[in-house]
């Protein structure tokens, strides 16, 4: 009988934390999308506000700043862009 219930109870704690695993991914999900830093945004039909010059289709970043947060630096006139497409700060 003991070795019944040990099981029971095993699978049900296995349910209730797949349950809680499911919940906080949805959560953890739904945060994630109101979070501008992990939006991902194309260059495909901008241009550097500065100069009207396009912006490259494939984004090499020149500082850590570009690499962990995305960004561009114009290559006409060396304006330092955010990931949205505007002047970064």
């Amino acid at each position: 009988m003991s070795v019944i219930a040990l099981l029971a109870l095993g699978l049900l704690s296995l349910v209730v934390f797949g349950i809680f695993i499911l919940l906080g991914g949805k959560s953890a999900r739904d945060a994630a999308r109101n979070i501008d830093n992990y939006a991902v945004y194309s260059s495909h039909g901008r241009v550097c506000p500065r100069c009207q010059a396009p912006l490259p289709t494939a984004r090499m970043p020149t500082n850590m700043r570009q690499f962990l947060f995305g960004g561009w630096t114009c290559k006409r006139c060396g304006a330092e862009l955010d990931k949205q497409g505007g002047l970064s700060s």
